[in-house]
């Protein structure tokens, strides 16, 4: 039900806003650090973990470190000279994962992966994408844009299209913890362990 990812993909980038509004950035975002929590009736709420790497950041200076998971590191952070933004792509990456089962950027080792990731070029025309609207196919390429400058903030992508075309409000409580993890299935289909 497309309808559960919109609702799970909206609250992580709510997440994002806020604790980039508090100048921090989560530098590792990843299916595994997101927990989904059951609150009464049929709602739910995702909780981030793993703040290990995170950082807080001063406005227009980058970060040097190279951190993060090989499958979501944005391309800015490999070249060391990054910000908030890198959570972005991350976002992005979790998102085509969910739609399709497959990430974007892959390989047998991190190595190749990682050169794929710099390079930035993915491909949206397989099968797991065919059916998937073209507002969502938007949204994934705002996400995955290779310049961090020109990468969709969490604001701007929280006012995408994609969540215009559905009220989020009227369906949110007609969506249960079950029917969520099962959306979220496609993720385990890509553990590489």
């Amino acid at each position: 039900n497309i309808s559960n990812f919109k609702i799970f993909f909206r609250e992580l980038l709510f997440f994002i806003k806020n604790i980039n509004t508090h100048g921090i950035v989560h530098c590792d975002l990843k299916p595994e650090n997101i927990l989904i929590e059951k609150k009464e009736g049929k709602n739910y709420n995702i909780k981030i973990i793993d703040f290990g790497t995170a950082k807080l950041y001063e406005k227009n200076k980058s970060e040097k470190k190279v951190i993060g998971s090989s499958y979501y590191i944005a391309p800015e952070v490999l070249t060391e000279n990054y910000n908030q933004m890198c959570d972005l792509w991350s976002c992005g990456i979790i998102l085509y994962i969910l739609l399709s089962g497959k990430e974007p950027f892959s390989g047998k080792t991190d190595s190749i992966i990682l050169e794929k990731i710099k390079i930035g070029k993915y491909n949206m025309n397989i099968k797991q994408f065919e059916g998937i609207s073209s507002e969502v196919r938007d949204l994934i390429q705002s996400l995955l844009q290779k310049n961090p400058n020109k990468r969709i903030t969490a604001t701007k992508a929280l006012e995408h299209s994609w969540f215009k075309k559905f009220d989020m409000k009227s369906n949110q409580t007609e969506n249960n913890v079950d029917k969520i993890k099962e959306s979220l299935e496609n993720i385990k289909k890509y553990n590489p362990e």
